[in-house]
């Protein structure tokens, strides 16, 4: 729990205000409001899961469907208590249903690769037979339309009927009397419902009838005539049933609504969660704000570029951290030099980055949550308590002590002020002692100087400045860790031409331990500014050479394809020699097998036979040099390997097929396992699926494989199996995670399992509502590793565990 008093001088309110007034949807401005940060990893990491990807659909561009701005909760509570809702109600959920249907729809369509919102998506209600319903009965004044019914239909077309009756006899009756001067004037007009004549009042007799108002000047009386007035009443009967048939109507509508009220309900919760992730994601947008790394491991902060959201453009980037490399901060400086704001700026950035949403700082800040944050800032003196300013900081403490947990985040403004400094000072150091020995996270800031030598006596401890610009005499507003601020005050004085002789006399007043540690501090800045400059001159060499190594390897890749072209030239060049060559044999040897069959014919051939004899040995030993001297497969320079080829992996004695290649990285399927190994360790076999040589040997069988190769086992790697059965287990527990988390860990126990040779596998995931349970039985069903899968028996979980029997893989292709 964060003390709301914190929350209150860090300013978290307003940035909850800021987040409120970006939805108009009144329940999700309430939960707005009422967003507070916890110090449960596993609740940030989910919402900020939510968050990302509510960013990730707003920087997709497009316009978003949003909620209206209407509070559905005091109609749904009126729905679950049996009444019959009013026209305006009706309409507002017509106007709920439509809104949540059309932001449904967008969600389902644009948001496919963001399975939280789909799943919050499916959860708003499409109730297309009672939006229908109350579309055609509703108006948007809440006023009920003729289709609501045949009935009401009826009703106010006899009703119109009658109405049009009346007017046409008053309308005749008034012309008739105008002449008379009867009226004071030839209208027809409504009073109490009721149609009249505007008599005047000394011809009140001259028109027999009922009155129904006069004048406020009682110069004319509003006389229903007597003619008329079985007509009003029966106007005014149809009047009557039209309001029963209205009344009839809210009964019947509320009555469908409240069938579905689970639903509603549901749905304006889900509906509630979605706007509050889109008003997140458009003031994150406004803020430039990014969320930050969740750490695993003790609270720490580091926040790069860090800006206080509320200053606006006017906040300058500083870097702020704690707890990562120390443990205490010590800020010095010089008022208005930005101490404050930057500790305020820390604070407010954690509280806002443990509620799960973005921060105003560069993308790659990093959070271990803090399970407390206490501040102590500002001057809080009471004239009517009688505390001073020192009292006032003094309780602040008092209460940071009492509250506080290992862990907690403290921000101290102005230690040990308002009271003689050596005791302050004092009184300050053995406060942050203690706190240190907590296991606090303190970050303070100080005029004191006694305070500055405190970082380097006490362990995991820093000292901080806000920079100062001695040319403009104005404060950076920056913060540059390692260094205790320097008072400026001489220096000011001496600028602003104060004599010379008032300000050499000041500085020989100063302690001598005090000008030695300006003496330190200026020695120390001036070193920081050469090695800034030195960093500078560093990066713009590794830049330069990182340049030269890319232009080396690119000359060093075309060197190598013109080596591989022209090899590919000569080889083929020899290879039509030697066909030649093959050619030419072929026809001597046909030429011998002629003449020896002339030789029994004729003297002289058997000469002429032993000549060609002799002639075709003599090609044949040319053709058999010439092919001996083609470099074979297993002599063809080394390549490296190309996405889609058989390789041999090294590391594991094993043939796969390389999928791609990231960097000095490769991914390799094995069996059926994707492992990543260094790029360096694969030569090519051959197109994937093909018969190319292993290395050692021209054949695709096990004869090319070197003798020592231990063999590939059925769906993975006998040496690799080896070490995987020594580091899985034979069950998983996935109790308290997430579906989407428990699936990926179980798929990935799965790939593990079958690697290490286990045939049954345990898949714990409790009992609870059962939800964790459907959905790994779900994904089992359809996992290609699993044969059968069944609930343990009660003796070993029961229905809190999923035995699982595995399939056996099949050997490797090729």
């Amino acid at each position: 729990m964060f003390d709301e008093t914190v929350l209150e001088k860090l300013d978290y309110p307003r940035i909850l205000e800021q987040l409120a007034e970006a939805t108009g949807f009144a329940p999700a401005r309430e939960a707005a409001r009422a967003l507070r940060p916890t110090a449960d990893p596993l609740a940030i990491a989910a919402r900020q899961g939510r968050l990302a990807e509510a960013i990730r659909l707003r920087q997709r561009g497009g316009a978003q469907p949003r909620m209206p701005a209407l509070d559905p909760r005091p109609w749904l509570e009126r729905l679950r208590l049996g009444a019959a809702l009013t026209g305006e109600e009706l309409f507002a959920l017509l106007a709920f249903l439509r809104a949540s249907g059309r932001l449904g729809a967008w969600l389902l369509e644009e948001a496919a690769q963001e399975p939280r919102l789909r799943e919050e998506a499916g959860r708003l209600p499409r109730l297309p037979a009672l939006e229908e319903r109350l579309a055609r009965s509703v108006a948007p004044d809440g006023s009920w339309l003729d289709s609501a019914s045949p009935a009401l239909a009826a009703l106010r077309r006899r009703r119109r009927e009658l109405e049009a009756a009346v007017r046409e006899r008053l309308e005749a009756l008034a012309r008739s009397l105008a002449a008379r001067q009867v009226l004071q004037e030839p209208v027809v007009t409504v009073r109490g419902g009721r149609f009249c004549l505007p008599v005047r009042a000394d011809q009140r007799t001259a028109v027999p009838g009922i009155v129904h108002d006069r004048s406020a000047s009682g110069a004319t009386f509003f006389v229903e005539p007597a003619a008329v007035v079985e007509l009003g009443n029966r106007i005014r009967l149809l009047e009557r049933q039209e309001e029963e048939e209205c009344e009839r109507l809210a009964r019947e509508l509320s009555a469908l609504a409240r069938r579905q009220l689970d639903l509603l309900v549901a749905g304006v919760e889900a509906a509630t969660r979605l706007e509050l992730l889109l008003a997140a994601a458009e003031l994150a947008d406004r803020q430039r704000a990014a969320l930050p790394l969740l750490r695993e491991g003790p609270p720490a902060a580091v926040f790069q570029g860090a800006r206080h959201p509320l200053l606006g453009e006017r906040a300058v980037p500083v870097d702020l951290e704690i707890g990562r490399d120390f443990d205490l901060l010590v800020v010095t400086g010089p008022n208005t030099g930005g101490k404050t704001v930057a500790l305020k700026t820390l604070g407010l950035l954690v509280l806002m980055a443990q509620s799960g949403l973005a921060v105003p700082a560069e993308a790659g800040s990093e959070l271990a949550p803090f399970p407390s944050v206490w501040v102590d800032v500002g001057d809080e003196q009471s004239i009517e308590q009688s505390l001073s300013t020192f009292s006032s900081h003094m309780g602040q403490i008092v209460r940071i002590f009492r509250g506080m947990e290992p862990g907690g985040l403290v921000l101290l403004d102005e230690i040990g002020a308002g009271t003689d400094p050596r005791e302050g000072a004092a009184l300050a150091a053995a406060i942050l002692e203690r706190l240190l020995e907590r296991g606090a996270r303190v970050v303070a800031t100080t005029h004191l100087g006694e305070l500055k030598t405190l970082a380097t006596r006490l362990p995991r401890a820093e000292n901080a400045s806000v920079a100062f610009d001695e040319q403009t005499l104005q404060p950076t507003y920056r913060i540059e860790l390692g260094l205790p601020g320097r008072s400026h005050a001489l220096l000011v004085a001496e600028r602003l031409g104060l004599p010379a002789e008032v300000v050499a006399r000041a500085r020989s007043l100063l302690p001598e331990e005090e000008q030695e540690v300006g003496a330190l501090v200026r020695r120390l800045e001036e070193e920081r500014a050469e090695l800034a400059v030195q960093r500078r001159r560093l990066a713009r060499l590794l830049e330069r050479q990182q340049q030269l190594a890319r232009e080396a390897e690119e000359r060093l890749e075309r060197v190598r394809e013109r080596e591989a072209r022209l090899r590919a030239e000569a080889r083929a060049e020899a290879l039509a020699v030697v066909a030649e060559a093959k050619r030419e044999a072929d026809r001597r040897l046909r030429e011998l097998r002629r003449l020896a069959e002339e030789a029994a014919s004729r003297p002289g051939s058997l000469r002429e036979a032993e000549e060609a004899r002799q002639e075709l040995n003599r090609l044949r030993a040319r053709v058999e040099a010439l092919t001996a001297a083609q470099p074979g497969p297993e002599e063809r320079p080394a390549r490296p390997p190309r996405p889609g080829e058989r390789v041999w992996i090294d590391s594991l004695r094993a043939e796969g097929e390389l999928l791609e290649v990231q960097g000095r990285e490769a991914v390799v399927r094995v069996g059926f396992l994707r492992v990543n190994v260094p790029y360096g360790q694969l030569r090519p076999l051959g197109a994937a699926g093909g018969d190319g040589a292993r290395p050692g040997g021209a054949g695709g069988g096990r004869a090319g494989r070197p003798e020592t190769e231990a063999p590939v086992a059925r769906g993975g790697v006998t040496e690799l199996g080896r070490l995987k059965a020594e580091s899985v287990r034979p069950e998983i527990d996935v109790r308290g995670l997430t579906a989407d988390e428990a699936l990926e860990r179980v798929g990935k126990y799965l790939d593990d399992a079958l690697l290490a040779g286990l045939e049954r596998v345990r898949i714990i995931h409790g009992k609870g509502t059962g939800a964790l349970r459907q959905a790994v039985g779900e994904y089992l069903r359809s996992h290609p590793l699993v044969a059968e899968q069944s609930l343990a028996p009660p003796e070993e979980g029961g229905s809190g565990v999923t035995v699982v029997a595995l399939r056996t893989a099949p050997g490797p292709r090729g």
